[in-house]
């Protein structure tokens, strides 16, 4: 399915879904906010966290889930929520047959300040669509190269431990706002309706 796109990006078909609305476009929250004041998750301490499979992110001091049940980054075949990307609601498999992910990645929506991403990802409204959580990296090594990237997004950074995260070498985009500073122009091919951030 490619919602009438020269590009199968996950993304597009998992929040955008051509048109409907889901949990990740704003409808039904998909789980529960842990208070910290203002709906933000609670400040933490190492043993501190009393939910079930979360520890406390010694890089932001705040209660997440530890990844024991999420699989952000990994390779998966079927696309949508599927079990090889973990037991959490929201986990999604960004497939290569549906999507275009080479060897499929596994990432998790909705995320923002009230839905942190599990301890080792980070939030970004990546490839033109709503923020979902991506593995977190520092160098290239750090993804399953040579098919993703450790990229910086910027400015489409949303909220975790890093601005950098394993994606694909290229951004598909609508407009200049959709892309990262390192490549911030949108360049769109006559007679396409996207294109890809240079």
């Amino acid at each position: 399915m490619t919602c009438g796109s020269p590009w199968r990006v996950a993304v597009a078909v998992v929040i955008a879904g051509c048109g409907g609305s889901s949990a990740r476009d704003g409808g039904a929250d998909l789980a529960p906010a842990r208070d910290g004041g203002e709906g933000l998750p609670e400040p933490c301490v190492k043993g501190s966290c009393r939910e079930a499979n979360e520890a406390c992110d010694p890089l932001d001091g705040r209660c997440k889930l530890d990844g024991t049940t999420t699989k952000i980054g990994a390779p998966c075949k079927v696309s949508g929520q599927t079990p090889e990307c973990g037991t959490m609601l929201g986990n999604w498999c960004n497939s290569e047959d549906e999507e275009g992910f080479p060897g499929g990645y596994c990432s998790s929506l909705p995320c923002g300040e009230k839905f942190p991403c599990p301890i080792g990802a980070s939030c970004g409204r990546l490839a033109a669509f709503p923020a979902a959580c991506y593995l977190s990296c520092k160098v290239d090594g750090d993804c399953r190269t040579p098919d993703y990237k450790c990229i910086d997004v910027g400015s489409l950074y949303v909220v975790g431990p890093s601005h950098r995260v394993c994606f694909l070498p290229f951004f598909p985009c609508f407009k200049d706002a959709d892309c990262p500073s390192m490549k911030p122009t949108c360049k769109i091919g006559m007679g396409m309706k996207q294109g890809l951030c240079q």
